[in-house]
This record gives structure tokens, sequence and C-alpha cells, in this order.
């Protein structure tokens, strides 16, 4: 004859809370894991674990102005051998070749350049104070003719990407495109968001700005690098259809502007920056 079990006890007490809004969110996330995987990053480039907010340019360099500059943190050595031409403006930063190269002078441009195989390799000693408006010309010339006229694929960088190398971007931006600092910084920051200027770096930007329009009183500017591509792309300016070397994935991340952007107001007609906040 079976012996009957006692009845089972559950105390409610004991089990997880569970609401159903948790529930639906753990589908929900569920869900989205399985709808997107990451993009797969190029042999060239070592696979970051897992990007996050702290971790900028998870993905490698980003092209800010297609098809062939390129703006990046502190580059690796397989990075570096992917382009042609590497600007660094960090003091601090050393680059990663065991030799120093072979070095000449760029009397065009007044630049000190390294050579290490097919790399040119500038190094422009830049801290978080150094007052450059005054040198920004002479290296956005050099970007331009490297870039446009011999078609070669260029890389800035500083430490992080953030600010310095930021910098000399839009400064780049500002006189080939002809726009003011800030439709400059947005066109920037649209394609890497991490970028953030501080304030100090803005308003050397602004001083740039002036020396700009100082040289360029007879219209807008065209560099002589725009204007031979002109010639021989009739009218592709932008755009040189063939990189000098293999494109690199476009990485345009999406996100919201940065706080200190926010604080600063359009002025198309002045060209001038100001904060809203007092």
């Amino acid at each position: 004859m079976s012996q009957k079990l006692p009845p089972l006890k559950i105390y409610t007490s004991q089990l997880p809370l569970v609401s159903h809004k948790n529930m639906l969110e753990n589908e929900e996330e569920a869900s989205h894991s399985q709808l997107f995987t990451p993009c797969p990053v190029p042999p060239s480039f070592p696979k970051a674990s897992k990007p996050n907010s702290n971790q900028p340019y998870p993905n490698g360099p980003v092209c800010i102005y297609p098809p062939n500059i390129y703006l990046y943190a502190k580059p690796t050595m397989p990075i570096i051998q992917s382009f042609d031409v590497v600007i660094n403006v960090a003091k601090e930063v050393l680059h990663p070749f065991r030799t120093d190269g072979r070095h000449y002078r760029d009397s065009k441009h007044n630049l000190d350049i390294q050579v290490f195989d097919h790399i040119e390799y500038v190094h422009i000693h830049w801290d978080h104070d150094t007052q450059f408006a005054l040198e920004l010309d002479k290296l956005v010339s050099f970007v331009a003719y490297n870039a446009m006229q011999l078609n070669k694929k260029v890389l800035i960088n500083c430490q992080m990407g953030i600010s310095r190398s930021a910098c000399l971007m839009i400064a780049f931006i500002m006189k080939t495109l002809n726009l003011n600092v800030s439709d400059a910084y947005e066109y920037v920051k649209e394609r890497s968001p991490w970028i953030g200027p501080n304030m100090s770096l803005i308003f050397q930007l602004s001083e740039y700005q002036q020396i700009i329009r100082k040289n360029s009183s007879q219209g807008p500017y065209q560099s002589s690098s725009l204007k031979q591509s002109k010639r021989k792309s009739e009218g592709n300016l932008l755009f040189p259809e063939k990189p000098h070397s293999a494109q690199l994935p476009l990485v345009s991340p999406s996100t919201s502007e940065s706080s200190m952007f926010t604080n600063l107001r359009r002025t198309r007609s002045s060209g001038s920056i100001s904060n809203d906040a007092s």
C-alpha cells in the first residue's frame, strides 16, 4: 500500500521577485542581441573586447574626409602600417618603430619628417596648453598636399583622438570646405562622436579662422591642392577616384552631441564663437 506524501509547501518569500516589466525587458534584450551583431573588424586592426562609451575608436581609425584622411587615438604598429602618412600631434606619444628611420626636411611645409619604409611620420610636440594657432596652416597644407594631390592615405592622431588631433582635423575642414569653427566642429563630430576639444583649443581654432579670412580676402578659400585636383578630376574635388592604398572601413557611430558643443552657438555670419552659459 503506497504511502501518501505530505503536500509540498512553497513559500513565496523564498522565490525571487520578477515583475512583468522585468520579464518584458529581458525578452527585449534577448531579441535585441539576436538581431544586432557587431561589425567585423579587418585583420589589420586589433579587435576591441567590448566597445563602451569610455573607449574611443573601438573599431579603429575613422575616415573624416573620404576617401583617405582618418582620425584616431594612439596607433599600434599594424594600424600605422596601413597608412602612407602619419601625423602625431601628441608630445607624449612616441612612434612604435625600433629605429629612428630616415630624416629629411620638407622645406615646402617647413616640417621635419621621418621615413620608415613607405611611411612618412611627422611628430608635432603639442600638449594641451600649446598655442598652436600659427602652426595650423602649414599642417593643413601638408595634409591637403599629401591626401588630395599625392592621393596618399593620411592618419592624424594624438593620445586619445579627442582633443589635439581633433583640432587639426577641424582646422583642415575649416579651410578646405570654407566652414566656420562651429560648422567644421559639427562636421567632424558627426563622423567621430568621441571628439571634444576644451574651450582653450576651440578659441585657438577661432583665431585660426581669422587667419584664414585674412589670407583669403579675395573670396572663398581653395588650396592649391584642391585647384590641381579640380583640374585633374573635372570638378570632383572631394573624392579622388583611386586611393593610394587600400581603404579602411568607414565608421560613423551616432551619438548625442557633447555638453560642451551644445553651449556653442552657430554664427555663420560672423564666424565667431560665444557661450550661451554666463
